[in-house]
């Protein structure tokens, strides 16, 4: 047998034996993967990494990425995406409606604080209005209590 030392926190009950002393003990239980089988998980390996960067793709495209908020009185008035579009707690006279992406973001951030006088910020957002944590309780699943009929509690008795 053989001891493998790790810095992890779980432990190994039981004895530890390498693949390696697995072919030369027990010649039966190891066997060489066939070509075939190699180009499979080479296959499956290419798939899944395809995978992984469609969605890195969709997460930096999404349009309710926020590229920066507006922020008075500790509060969010405006949130505008990279996608150009904003929404805004008090009405703006006229935003941009030429351009897409970025630059109509950049412009539009532009248009709101010619009329609203807040500081901007690009990161560490804050929730903007109309943010709910949960449906028509308010509430989202971890803030229920516990129990028979809790859920009933939390939201009210039907047609109240």
């Amino acid at each position: 047998m053989t001891s493998i030392s790790s810095a992890s926190p779980y432990r190994v009950l039981g004895p530890v034996i390498s693949i390696a002393e697995l072919a030369k003990t027990r010649p039966g239980m190891v066997i060489p993967a066939t070509q075939a089988e190699i180009a499979e998980e080479k296959l499956y390996h290419e798939q899944f990494q395809a995978r992984l960067d469609a969605i890195g793709h969709y997460t930096e495209q999404h349009p309710d990425k926020v590229y920066a908020q507006v922020i008075v009185d500790s509060k969010v008035v405006a949130t505008v995406y990279e996608s150009g579009s904003a929404n805004t707690r008090d009405r703006i006279s006229r935003l941009t409606e030429n351009g897409s992406g970025l630059d109509l973001a950049k412009k539009r951030l532009e248009d709101i604080l010619r009329e609203v006088k807040g500081k901007v910020i690009y990161s560490d957002f804050l929730p903007s209005p109309g943010w709910r944590r949960g449906g028509d309780t308010g509430l989202g699943l971890c803030d229920l209590p516990e129990g028979d009929g809790a859920f009933a509690d939390a939201a009210g008795a039907p047609g109240e």
